[in-house]
């Protein structure tokens, strides 16, 4: 989401996990339900649908929405390598510490 808010823009600002379509309409956790939103744009929207919080901007709206359709090919690679290598290094009997 370029480490910006997806509703409005800002940058340099601390961001927050927004379901698209909110869980309380059936919305879910997965990747393609999710994006980036200021704590401003986050509560503006609460549980309302993308598609009424974004009337008045529908190059936003078809953006986001696009995004969120996007394959998660390259996610899937990088996970995929990264618990291999933690499985390495934990199998050389170090001390090895993993987060996120």
């Amino acid at each position: 989401w370029g480490r910006q808010c997806a509703y409005c823009g800002a940058r340099n600002l601390p961001l927050q996990i927004e379901h698209i379509r909110a869980r309380a309409y059936g919305g879910s956790n997965r990747a393609s339900n999710l994006t980036l939103a200021c704590a401003c744009c986050n509560q503006k929207k609460a549980a309302r649908s993308i598609e009424d919080f974004l009337a008045q901007d529908h190059k936003r709206l078809n953006a986001i929405l696009a995004q969120a359709q996007k394959p998660l090919r390259d996610a899937a690679a990088v996970n995929t390598t990264r618990w291999a290598l933690a499985n390495a290094l934990q199998a050389t009997g170090l001390p090895v510490e993993l987060a996120s």
